[in-house]
């Protein structure tokens, strides 16, 4: 059942219009390594690619900070401060990776795809519970309603208060899920179940590598030929999911395999060590990436990123 009405903080939160001081964005895009030449003035002439994303940073920095002056956090908040600091404090190291160096560590047989992912977005349609009487969806957001609510009113914990996927069926094209983005505190199960899709790009990569302001807590393995397009029309803009998938073990040395969507476990995966054993370049990937930071870059309109092609030089 909805609330009477949204407290004065969902209601700031709906606005989403947080103004920052000119000052205080310059400090913090200059300790993200902005602080090199724009030649012609223009950003977009700077060579950032070895940089950190400023609003990348305003968030670690703000997650790193909120959960010690909130009156008794949640657990998983506690634990995201903490990971946000240990996020930035690679980011802001000598520790951290940066796409070239990733590029020529990383095996030339394969695609490997780091995805930017969101925030953590519920999707479920039973999100609509918590939008009170009276409350409607602005006429500028374009997309369905339950993602308007799921993105400015619902919060992590509305999962675990019935909105839940119990009654729901899979869908006829796709998969079953109730999230999508990624928070610094997700399982792999969680982790795979937002990044497997839905994504516009070249299907055939076999390494997917997902990734929050930068850091990689895990690297999965796909079958090359299990990417299947959402829609029945193809082009530019077709969107792909992984099908059969594997979160590559570093440090246990094993495949686990993502299994079949658990519809009493909010359609996460079922995980199970694989048989497989890994591959020389599933240790290497996972050794390099699982758990470090990547300096990704400004963040741009295409949440892709090809971190090696196979057959092709990118840098």
């Amino acid at each position: 059942m909805a609330p009477e009405s949204l407290t004065a903080a969902q209601i700031h939160g709906l606005n989403n219009r947080v103004p920052v001081a000119p000052a205080l964005l310059r400090r913090i895009a200059r300790i993200g390594g902005y602080d090199v030449p724009a030649p012609g003035n223009k950003i977009g002439a700077a060579d950032l690619s070895a940089a950190v994303d400023p609003g990348d940073l305003q968030e670690l920095l703000l997650l790193a900070h909120v959960a010690d002056y909130e009156d008794a956090p949640a657990p998983d908040r506690v634990r995201e401060m903490h990971t946000a600091r240990h996020v930035l404090g690679e980011l802001l190291s000598d520790a951290a990776l940066d796409r070239k160096t990733v590029h020529d560590s990383l095996p030339a047989g394969h695609t490997a795809l780091l995805f930017r992912m969101g925030p953590p977005l519920i999707v479920s349609p039973d999100i609509v519970r918590v939008i009170p009487e009276g409350v409607e969806k602005p006429s500028s957001y374009r997309s369905s309603t339950e993602s308007w609510a799921g993105q400015f009113l619902a919060e992590e914990s509305e999962l675990d208060n019935g909105l839940g996927p119990h009654d729901q069926t899979p869908p006829k094209r796709g998969y079953p899920r109730t999230r999508i983005g990624m928070s610094l505190v997700d399982g792999p199960d969680r982790v795979w179940s937002s990044a497997r899709g839905y994504w516009s790009l070249q299907p055939g990569a076999r390494y997917l590598v997902p990734s929050r302001y930068g850091w990689c807590p895990y690297v999965f393995r796909v079958d090359e030929d299990s990417w299947t397009r959402l829609s029945a029309e193809a082009g530019p803009r077709a969107k792909y999911f992984a099908g059969r998938g594997w979160l590559i073990d570093a440090e246990g040395e094993r495949l686990i395999e993502m299994g079949p969507e658990n519809p009493d476990n909010g359609w996460l995966p079922t995980m199970t060590v694989s048989d497989q054993a890994p591959t020389e370049d599933d240790m290497r990937i996972a050794r390099l990436l699982s758990g470090r930071a990547i300096r990704l870059g400004p963040a741009s309109t295409n949440p892709v990123l090809r971190l090696r092609q196979k057959g092709k030089e990118l840098f």
